[in-house]
């Protein structure tokens, strides 16, 4: 390599493969030693990312031409000399105090400064992560194996210079630059991603990028009892930060109103996959923006399967032979009055809201009452649970076209099975809202006449909650009604939102591995310990217990409402919700009961025994606490006193625990919050 690089101008740009290693750094030729090579590198937006010393003895290829190199030679006018002085790289190192990064033979990765150069040693100062000396060190060179910088890997350099030549113009980069710098080959993945992220928003609006920040730091300090929140993976959320947000993809996958969808074909028929995969269903539809939207889209695809088509059939004609169905554009005036009568004068049976059932489920504020003629189910006054003898009876007078199974605060399992015979007896169709236990479908924990995929003709969900992905939701249904699902764009919903159902993608493929499952399980378990320890210590849960993730706590007892309950919890550092009881005296806003939910916590990897610790909490937060006044001195409905001991106690032992079950480990928050708040 001497020989050719003797023909070799200062200036010029080449291409080197390291020694042992594949990685390929180009850059521009500062100075050329009888033993070193010394570059200015460049990354691939062409920007100079430091000079880097090779030993040419290391050197087994150079690349003279590339595209890369013909681009970058474009945007490179001005031939930089190194150093005109030709003094020694190794004495700009100590005159300069020029920090460097070392590799030794026992695996180590030093930050320091070369203060001293002999014959076969050096002398160095070590940093600490506060870049203060810690110690000095004589090095001989042969314990010197490998230098890094930005993890490109190069094998016998023996220095790397740290320049600071990035453009800082704007904020970006700088997150990751530092973090590269002061980590090395120690440098985790999720955080140099969480940074590439970050340093991108940053450069744009500052504000927003301290906000996400902040919001880790705030979902760290508490401890997050929320029944249908959770915590999903970093591939998920790193899933949704990418063009295909750009990008209109109305109709469905191979039937889209735009061109150029044939990725979005792919990610969204990858999705419906997974999910067929992991639910067993015969269809999916992963469009849904919300649950919401999900139980819509299933309204109208039913209505639209057992309504409209039959009407319309009412009106094909055969013409040499062949059946030439009706369109909506083809009916009368008086034709398509008379549909959209019949449309408007279905009945939808669900559970009631007042016993655990969804706004979207029949509840007079909720468009689904606007919909449909709504009637409702309920659970018994004695014990808290579905009477399947009473909803039959009930079904069998209403005889709704759609029997609707499903809940937002119900803590038993549903036998879906005898759902299924109800619904087959008064002529309904069968549609389950699993949205809060879907992922209690997925890990196996609900099997056969527990699971609703198994039953139902329609199943919508989320794809948060106990599934763990990203904010969004999907339609299972049987093959009858898929052709009817997959039109809920442009019937019901906007144009669909390709970034989110890549995402969707990533999690169900998660959710179809034996640790999801597992932790499905967990789940369920830590459920079950958390309502055994809340009744050994006196509090009274609906249904005494639970078969799901969540439990429904009456907090009368402690002489609070639900409200107050909650903004107590809240001050102590425990996020949960304030939930109406079954027949519920304060009502549905300021509520007698707290819904807690054990998702989140299990993703954090709690077990049993902090289950008992969480019961104690809310136990010790609950009797410490005391409705508070108005301004006039009346009593408050709003109002909560905290004994500011307990509260301080509290805290403590909440941070304590959340720093043994930490929130994303892979993330440095310390330094997240010095970069961007």
């Amino acid at each position: 390599m001497k020989e050719v690089l003797k023909d070799i101008k200062l200036g010029q740009i080449i291409g080197i493969y390291h020694f042992e290693d594949s990685c390929f750094t180009v850059g521009k030729i500062l100075k050329i030693s009888s033993k070193y090579l010394f570059l200015l590198s460049y990354d691939i937006n062409f920007k100079e990312e430091g000079i880097k010393v090779f030993l040419i003895a290391s050197i087994k290829r150079i690349i003279l031409k590339s595209d890369y190199m013909k681009n970058l030679e474009k945007t490179q006018k001005k031939i930089v000399r190194f150093n005109s002085k030709n003094k020694d790289i190794f004495q700009e190192l100590i005159e300069n105090k020029i920090k460097i990064s070392i590799d030794l033979a026992d695996g180590s990765v030093e930050e320091s400064y070369l203060t001293e150069k002999g014959e076969n040693y050096f002398n160095l100062q070590i940093l600490n992560d506060n870049e203060n000396i810690i110690s000095e060190e004589v090095i001989k060179k042969d314990y010197l194996k490998r230098l890094e910088y930005n993890f490109i890997n190069c094998y016998n350099i023996e220095v790397i210079v740290y320049k600071h030549c990035f453009d800082r113009s704007y904020k970006m980069k700088e997150g990751l630059k530092k973090y590269l710098e002061r980590e090395g080959s120690n440098a985790k993945l999720a955080m140099i991603a969480y940074l590439a992220n970050l340093d991108q928003v940053a450069s744009v609006y500052p504000e927003v990028a301290s906000s996400i920040v902040k919001e880790i730091e705030n979902q760290r300090s508490h401890l997050k009892l929320i029944a249908s929140e959770n915590y999903s993976s970093l591939a998920v959320q790193a899933a949704m930060g990418n063009l295909l947000t750009d990008k209109y993809a109305e109709g469905f996958p191979e039937h889209r109103y735009y061109g150029g969808c044939e990725n979005v074909d792919a990610v969204e028929m990858a999705a419906c996959e997974e999910a067929c995969k992991i639910f067993g269903a015969e269809h999916a539809y992963v469009q849904p923006h919300s649950g919401a939207d999900a139980n819509i889209v299933a309204y109208w695809a039913i209505l639209n399967a057992k309504v409209e088509e039959p009407f319309l059939k009412k009106f094909e004609t055969v013409v040499d032979g062949k059946v030439k169905k009706m369109s909506l554009e083809g009916l009368s005036h008086e034709e398509w009055e008379e549909l959209r009568h019949a449309l408007g004068n279905q009945k939808l049976m669900g559970l009631d809201y007042y016993s655990g059932g969804h706004l979207t489920h029949g509840y007079v504020q909720n468009v689904s009452s606007k919909m449909f003629r709504t009637c409702s189910y309920t659970v018994n006054k004695e014990t808290g649970e579905l009477d399947y003898a009473e909803i039959e009876k009930r079904a069998m007078e209403e005889k709704p076209l759609i029997l609707l199974a499903g809940y937002s605060a119900y803590p038993r399992k549903i036998n879906f099975k005898k759902f299924r015979e109800i619904a087959d007896k008064c002529g309904a169709v069968l549609m389950v809202d699993m949205a809060h236990f879907a992922g209690l479908v997925a890990g196996k924990v609900f099997e056969g006449e527990y699971n609703p995929v198994l039953w139902a003709d329609v199943v919508t969900t989320t794809t948060h909650k106990t599934l763990r992905g990203p904010r969004g939701a999907m339609v299972l249904c049987k093959k009858e009604f898929a052709e009817f699902v997959d039109k809920g764009c442009p019937l019901v919903i906007g144009g669909p939102l390709p970034h989110v159902m890549a995402s969707k993608a990533v999690a169900f493929r998660e959710a179809n591995s034996k640790e999801y499952q597992d932790y499905a399980h967990n789940v369920r378990d830590n459920a079950a310990a958390l309502a055994e320890e809340c009744m050994k210590l006196g509090m009274k849960l609906q249904t005494n217990g639970t078969d799901n993730h969540l439990m429904l706590i009456n907090v009368t007892k402690y002489g609070l409402n639900g409200r107050q309950a909650e903004t107590a919890m809240s001050e102590c550092g425990v996020t949960l919700n304030r939930n109406s009881l079954p027949f519920d005296p304060n009502g549905p806003w300021w509520t007698s009961g707290l819904r807690v939910g054990t998702p989140a916590v299990t993703s954090l990897g709690m077990g049993k025994p902090e289950m008992k610790q969480i019961a104690s909490i809310i136990d010790r937060v609950l009797k410490a606490s005391k409705p508070g006044v108005t301004k006039s001195g009346a009593p408050s409905k709003a109002n909560v006193v905290v004994d500011p001991a307990v509260k301080a106690e509290i805290q403590k032992e909440v941070d304590a625990l959340l720093h043994k079950f930490v929130l994303y480990p892979e993330l440095d928050l310390d330094y997240l919050k010095s970069v961007y708040c």
